[in-house]
């Protein structure tokens, strides 16, 4: 795995790991061996990249691993059956790129939070304004089909039409 020190990603150790669970506030859970986007590989490849992470974890810790977070958010169908398949409880998602999904036990919405964010940046999204403006943006972004001489049309009838 890997931690930010001073805005760099370093790697650590299973002891370095071990040593950060013993804060009751940190929890380990699963995001894949090698954090490839798991809709851009072949199904096979993606079973195991969330099967052996759990297996690994398990194995390296000693503890079960109940949830799943997809990296870059990027899911479908196929990948949240097997997310559930693998014997996860939950799995996240994030961001709004994958709307049309339902949220569900395996497809659950997550604030992605940056190292690169400063402490108002962090606060926006933690107290969901951002996630919120982000939704209201998205929802009339699909209400509108046509902006016409500065006005909002959220329909507009094909020419010919009566």
């Amino acid at each position: 795995g890997h931690v930010h020190r001073r805005g760099r990603l370093v790697p650590v150790g299973l002891d370095e790991v071990k040593e950060l669970l013993k804060i009751p506030l940190v929890k380990l859970e699963s995001h894949t061996l090698t954090h490839p986007n798991l809709t851009k590989i072949p199904l096979d490849q993606a079973r195991n990249e969330v099967v052996q992470s759990k297996q690994y974890l398990e194995e390296a810790f000693g503890k079960e691993i109940k949830y799943f977070c997809y990296p870059e958010g990027a899911f479908n169908p196929d990948l949240m059956s097997i997310v559930e398949e693998a014997g996860y409880r939950m799995a996240f998602r994030t961001g709004l790129k994958f709307q049309s999904y339902p949220e569900t036990p395996y497809s659950v919405v997550r604030i992605k939070i940056s190292p690169k964010y400063n402490l108002f940046v962090f606060w926006w999204y933690v107290s969901g304004f951002g996630y919120y403006v982000k939704r209201v943006d998205h929802f009339f972004h699909q209400l509108t089909l046509d902006i016409a001489n500065g006005k909002l049309n959220a329909y507009k009838p094909q020419s010919g039409t009566t």
